[in-house]
């Protein structure tokens, strides 16, 4: 069921016209290796409280399950959108060109993939890929200029495990989804999904959970 809301989310941008999702099928890039994620004892700063019900949203600060150094990663920056992210050395990007396009209500955006994967599964799990809607032109044309107004406007139905989270002070809704189909050999790797706002974009992060890097490639967005 996990594995078809991702699809789902996916086929939606596709009758939004993206059709890059599909004119970029998986290639043998875009395979990653499982690695172990180590716990971390680091200290957090305090929740953050939504002052917008008499019934607060608390946005908890996420826990990075591993800690590495980012000061020789790579960095993307996409001026036009305020957006940036670091990602390891050892990674490329895939960006779709269509983005400088003024007319594209959703796309897939963006794709962190390890060149060294051989993986031709056709469900396979790249370490990130990110995908962008215009409110505009979705939920009957309501803008929801934050996650707050988006959370407690109703509007998109949450899965029960969905928390309220801070990523480097960005307010988001964070759900994983585990992928099991019960089908032996499959190579679906569990998700963690982020949905975050910014100049009323919606930005949609599914990130590998099993890839070591993930805490500290979501931890380096930022989004001006």
């Amino acid at each position: 069921m996990k594995k078809q809301y991702i699809i789902a989310v996916i086929a939606v941008l596709i009758l939004a016209g993206v059709g890059w999702v599909l004119a970029h099928k998986t290639t043998p890039e875009e395979k990653i290796s499982n690695l172990d994620r180590r716990n971390s004892t680091e200290l957090l700063p305090k929740t953050e409280v939504a002052t917008t019900t008499s019934n607060p949203i608390h946005f908890t600060p996420i826990i990075p399950q591993t800690i590495f150094s980012t000061d020789n990663w790579k960095i993307y920056q996409y001026e036009n959108l305020g957006f940036t992210i670091k990602y390891p050395p050892q990674y490329s990007i895939r960006e779709n060109s269509n983005i400088s396009e003024p007319t594209w209500g959703s796309i897939s955006f963006l794709s962190i993939y390890d060149p060294k994967d051989t993986s031709t599964y056709e469900f396979h799990v790249v370490p990130v890929h990110i995908a962008l809607e215009k409110q505009s032109l979705i939920d009957g044309g309501k803008i929801y200029h934050t996650i707050d107004e988006l959370i407690l406007s109703g509007a998109r139905r949450l899965d029960p495990k969905a928390e309220f989270v801070l990523v480097n002070g960005l307010k988001s809704i964070h759900t994983r989804f585990d992928n099991k189909d019960g089908k032996e050999g499959a190579e679906d790797a569990p998700i963690e999904e982020y949905i975050f706002i910014k100049n009323d974009i919606l930005y949609y992060f599914f990130l590998n959970a099993n890839n070591q890097y993930n805490d500290a490639i979501i931890q380096s967005v930022e989004l001006r």
